[in-house]
This record gives structure tokens, C-alpha cells and sequence, in this order.
């Protein structure tokens, strides 16, 4: 689906904005009794499981920058939505140097700078970065926001949440962790009226990226946590 001028120039259905947070409210639900949030509220996770946490957290928070910038590209190029380009721009802003604060993190914790520089992304870090790529490439603003703002912050704010009690745990850094944990409320929320003139199109599309996000990231946190 490429860029649509047309999409809120329909009738507004409010109830369109509940029926896709009350689907990502279930999903959500359901992904936090995957065992990563399991181990970090019961205290299960080992300091080495972490850092390998920690460690795909570097690598994907560089990919999430690129991700946003290409967003940001991606809207000034057309005549968006004036509200979504704001909220774009701002959340660039917000997300650039979380990588350094990672780093920062697992220098903390005993790796060094060669360490970081060998670092390289598993295979399903990359499956979500390309998948979000995908979104905000192929999909118009409208639905690319629902994958960024309403699907991974929502995702984000409820595993930095779970990470923190880990990090606090085992006596790592917390800066960036509570800066996605405790500064993020809201996030999830941003631009989510503009799906209130979404037609049949765009709320199958949405419900599709809802689905699929959902889907891909017990896979990730299985990569990241290693085998049971």
C-alpha cells in the first residue's frame, strides 16, 4: 500500500481506535507470560543471560535509529500528516544515543571495546529490523505509525519494564533502561486518533502488522534469552 492522502478524509469512527487497542491489549497480554518476563519478575535470569539481552539491545537500538530516520524521510518527502511528522521528528530525537548508553551498559558489566566492535546481531535482531523496515517503507504513514508507536512502544515500555527488575538485580547500569521503562508512558498512545477514519483497508492492514509483530517477537526474545 503506498501513501494515501485520502485516508481521513472518511467519517470518524472513534470505536475504530478501540478496536485496535483492545487487539494489541490481548496480544500484549499474552506475550508477557513468555518466559523472559517470567525470569526477570521471578529472578531467574543469570547476569549472563542479560548481558546477551543487553547485547542484542545494542545492536537493535542501532537499527531502531536508522528505522525512525527512514520514517522521518519518508514523510518529508510527501505532504503528510503535519501531527505524525511531528511526532516522528520527536521520537528520533528521544531514541538517538540509546545505543551508547547500551554500550555503556556492557562496558559496565566487563566487556570491552573490542567486545562491541565484534559485536554482531542474531538472526532474528535483523528479522525485526527488516520487518519494521518493510513497514515503514512499503506502508503508508498511517499504518507505519500503528507499527512503531502503538505496536513496539507498547511492546517496549512492557519488556523495559521486566528488563529493569533484572538490571536492578544484578547491580547494572539503569540510565537508558529507565529512560524506556519510566519515559516512555504515552508513546503508545501517539497519533492512534488518526485511526478513528481508517477504512476496511486500513484496519485489515493494521490488524495484519498488529498480528504479525506479535507473532515475531517470542521468537526474538527465545534468540536473545538462548535455549530453555
Amino acid at each position: 500500500m503506498q501513501h494515501s492522502q485520502g485516508v481521513l478524509t472518511l467519517p470518524l469512527h472513534p470505536a475504530r481506535r478501540q478496536v485496535l487497542l483492545a487487539l494489541i491489549d490481548e496480544k500484549l497480554a499474552r506475550l508477557a507470560q513468555h518466559r523472559y518476563f517470567r525470569a526477570c519478575y521471578g529472578g531467574t535470569l543469570s547476569r549472563e543471560r542479560l548481558i546477551a539481552v543487553v547485547k542484542q539491545l545494542y545492536c537493535f537500538s542501532s537499527y531502531f535509529e536508522r528505522i525512525l530516520a527512514r520514517r522521518l524521510a519518508q514523510q518529508c518527502q510527501g505532504r503528510g500528516n503535519m501531527s505524525l511528522l511531528q511526532h516522528a521528528r520527536r521520537h528520533l530525537s528521544e531514541e538517538l544515543g540509546h545505543a551508547e548508553l547500551f554500550g555503556a551498559c556492557l562496558l559496565d558489566a566487563g566487556c570491552t571495546l573490542a567486545d562491541l566492535r565484534a559485536l554482531e546481531p542474531q538472526l532474528m535482531t535483523k528479522a525485526l529490523y527488516g520487518y519494521l523496515l518493510v513497514a515503514v517503507e512499503d506502508e503508508n504513514e498511517y499504518i507505519s505509525n500503528i507499527a512503531v508507536f502503538q505496536v513496539m512502544e507498547a511492546i517496549g515500555q512492557c519488556f523495559f519494564a521486566a528488563t529493569m527488575q533484572a538490571i536492578q538485580a544484578h547491580g547494572l547500569p539503569q540510565e537508558v533502561f529507565a529512560a524506556h521503562s519510566d519515559g516512555d508512558d504515552g508513546h503508545a498512545l501517539l497519533g492512534i486518533e488518526q485511526c478513528e477514519g481508517f477504512d476496511e483497508e486500513h484496519m485489515q492492514r493494521s490488524a495484519l502488522i498488529i498480528h504479525d509483530l506479535f507473532q515475531l517477537m517470542p521468537l526474538v526474545f527465545d534468540a536473545w534469552m538462548g535455549p530453555e
